[in-house]
């Protein structure tokens, strides 16, 4: 099984939910969330055969730092923006990993994450790639 894991501002101003959004990142944060549920194929990962963790930067946050919507785990990582939380988070996540028979799959189109991400055994994704894999629609 492949495991995605998503760094969440880079697909999100990708697939332009922000604009469609009218700038409310809230919003469409939760309106890619359920996208990605929902690309699953009602929910449970069968018609993929993977997971999904998506990773979002948030600077100011009162609430939860982990989520689910559906089988998409989403996890908000606190922090100053200078900081990259969440590049610091995927990274983590990365490294914690047990060997097992899941791929790990970086969707970013950050550079220096993907090459981080590669030593550590990760195989990363463009952002449209993805898109184009999962049959992302919207865009």
């Amino acid at each position: 099984m492949t495991h995605y894991i998503i760094d969440g501002s880079n697909l999100l101003y990708f697939s332009d939910y922000v604009a469609e959004c009218g700038d409310d990142v809230i919003l469409a944060r939760q309106e890619l969330s359920r996208a990605l549920a929902a690309a699953l194929g009602e929910n449970d990962g069968s018609a993929k055969n993977c997971g999904i963790t998506i990773v979002y930067d948030v600077h100011s946050w009162i609430g939860p730092t982990e989520e689910r919507v559906g089988e998409v785990k989403i996890i908000f990582a606190v922090g100053p923006r200078e900081t990259q939380p969440a590049d610091r988070e995927i990274l983590s996540l990365i490294e914690r990993r047990t060997p097992s028979d899941e791929e790990l799959v970086l969707v970013s189109d950050d550079n220096s994450l993907r090459r981080e991400a590669m030593y550590f055994g990760c195989r990363p994704m463009s952002c449209e790639k993805f898109w184009k894999e999962f049959s992302m629609g919207y865009r």
